[in-house]
């Protein structure tokens, strides 16, 4: 297989101290104890741990076709030292030494509401690292994506933003009674783009806490008052009746209405929020250097895995979408992928699926695992399996 693999994918021990890495390589000869863990304080654990992967990644370079891209899953333990390695090992292929074949290191969001149990800061996200072949020879694919999607977002001052919630509440819980101080008028001036309110002197007048009554008197004559001065007096009303507002009364509000509220003047002059973009929102036909989609977490990959296989037989598996977007990235239809780090076989699930659901695919790929703790018979094969002749889910579904 020498020059004729197209994509390596690998998700190599991130040496953390507890992920089980051992220093055991006929490869390398090393006075370090054969099967003994490397604990995450020994001085040299980060020089056993480039020693394991350089063989490897040379192996990995050589194994490549000259358009070859390879993908590295890591985390902060090792990221550093993993990428002044890549940039020797592939940057030395070249036969100008100096040749960067660095393609991107890639944040990938692994669990958006953040790890606690990091210190300092709440962990969200690994790396992929991107290295190709020879960079001048590699094309990269994009992704898909919806146009008419893009041409929901507009810009303002303050960044992109398209059409959200009505501003007027909704639901059971909508009625200006069950809310009386988040009812009070916006007030639009058409000619000068405005939207503001009324004053806090005049909101303080409309409902009456003691008595529990609005003063719909006073309403109308605060929209005589205002109309005078050309601003369109907007009250939230569902099928004729008062409502009231999504947006609580205050200072804060106020700031809102100059920048956050969309009006629709359709001749009834409907007030939505600005919906702001959050992450992953805004599909790019080029792979954003963030790497984000919902699919990506890794609570997502374990209940991929339990589902085929009916319970938990591996720790924090990939899931198969990042990989199949890897795949997508750096493949053709009739690639080969190479995975020397198999684990659970998500490269294989991830390539059986762009076979199954692509139009021309035919993709292969070949998985390679040390077998340690019986991952190849109880977990890698079992569930490539699976994939491909069909399974039970959870749900009992075929």
């Amino acid at each position: 297989h020498k020059e004729k693999i197209d994509v390596i994918y690998i998700d190599p021990p991130y040496n953390t101290g507890s992920d089980g890495f051992r220093y055991k390589d006929k490869r390398i000869i090393t006075k370090f104890p054969d099967g003994t863990e490397v604990p995450k304080d020994h001085p040299f654990r980060h020089s056993y741990w480039l020693s394991f992967m350089r063989k490897r990644l040379e192996l990995a370079r050589d194994l490549l076709t000259d358009e070859g891209t390879i993908f590295i899953s890591i985390d902060d333990n090792e990221l550093s030292q993993l990428k002044l390695l890549c940039d020797e090992i592939f940057s030395s292929y070249s036969k100008e030494k100096s040749k960067d074949n660095f393609i991107a290191c890639l944040p990938t969001i692994m669990n958006l509401k953040g790890n606690n149990d990091e210190f300092g800061f709440s962990g969200t996200h690994e790396y992929t690292l991107v290295y190709a072949k020879n960079k001048q020879k590699c094309n990269l694919n994009e992704f898909e994506i919806d146009e008419e999607e893009l041409e929901k977002w507009e810009e303002d001052e303050i960044g992109l933003f398209k059409k959200g919630a009505p501003l007027k509440a909704t639901g059971a819980e909508a009625k200006r009674e069950n809310r009386p101080f988040m009812f009070y008028p916006i007030l639009y001036h058409p000619s000068k783009k405005i939207v503001t309110t009324i004053t806090n002197e005049e909101h303080k007048k409309i409902y009456n806490k003691e008595t529990k009554k609005f003063d719909d008197d006073y309403i109308s004559k605060l929209k005589k008052k205002y109309e005078k001065e050309d601003y369109i007096f907007i009250l939230p009303e569902i099928d004729g009746r008062y409502a009231r507002w999504r947006w609580g009364w205050g200072e804060n509000t106020k700031r809102k209405f100059k920048t956050e509220v969309i009006v629709l003047e359709n001749g009834n002059y409907s007030l939505y929020k600005k919906q702001r973009p959050s992450l992953g929102d805004i599909p790019t036909k080029k792979p954003k250097t963030l790497f984000y989609k919902p699919e990506y977490s890794s609570g997502n990959g374990t209940s991929q895995l339990k589902n085929i296989l009916g319970e938990k037989k591996f720790d924090n598996p990939k899931p198969f979408e990042l990989i199949k977007d890897l795949i997508q990235i750096g493949s053709s239809d009739d690639s080969i992928i190479l995975d020397f780090f198999a684990g659970s076989g998500t490269t294989a699930h991830a390539v059986l699926d762009f076979n199954k659901n692509g139009d021309n695919s035919q993709r292969q790929f070949i998985l390679m695992t040390n077998n340690e703790n019986n991952i190849m018979e109880e977990v890698c094969y079992p569930r490539t399996e699976k994939v491909i002749n069909g399974y039970k889910s959870l749900k009992n579904e075929n």
